[in-house]
């Protein structure tokens, strides 16, 4: 149950490791990814663990082929599909359609929440990726876009030190 299958369906064993790796030499991505890259497919569905993403998320799954324990018959269905803990606990995940998206170049952003305006740029700008951080002494927003930031606009984005081990 590992590895890949046709252009789009994968294992549900398969690592998302992997499937980034063989992306990668394609020029393609996933569109989200949570932040075990050693997690499966599988794993991933069934857990509806919901990824990492920006402004306009997209579903980096397609149809999901499983075996049904209750009615003893391979089915096809959506990721939306494995939402509750009734339907989860009754499935055997055996293969994933990966939806993959054109990689970019991205630029990241990353600045302190100080104001209301911050926290409504970091919510609404257009965006592949966004994380915080909030800790006891900062709130860091990073933003990960395909235009580069305006000059003056965001602190750090030209460290190669993560801004928590800089200060």
């Amino acid at each position: 149950l590992s590895g890949r299958y046709s252009q789009s369906t994968w294992g549900a064993g398969t690592s998302i490791r992997a499937v980034q790796s063989a992306l990668r030499k394609e020029g393609k991505t996933l569109p989200s990814h949570p932040s075990v890259n050693g997690a499966t497919l599988g794993g991933w569905v069934f857990t509806d663990a919901h990824g990492s993403g920006g402004t306009a998320p997209a579903d980096p799954f397609g149809r999901v082929v499983f075996l049904d324990t209750v009615a003893r018959e391979i089915r096809r269905a959506p990721r939306s599909f494995f939402q509750t803990a009734d339907v989860r606990r009754n499935v055997v995940i055996l293969e994933v359609e990966v939806l993959s998206v054109d990689d970019v170049v991205c630029y990241r952003q990353a600045y302190d929440v100080r104001s209301v305006a911050d926290c409504r740029r970091f919510l609404s700008e257009p965006s592949l990726l966004r994380m915080i951080f909030v800790d006891d002494r900062q709130t860091l927003c990073y933003s990960w876009t395909t235009q580069p930031p305006a000059a003056g606009l965001h602190r750090y984005t030209d460290s190669f030190v993560p801004p928590w081990l800089a200060m």
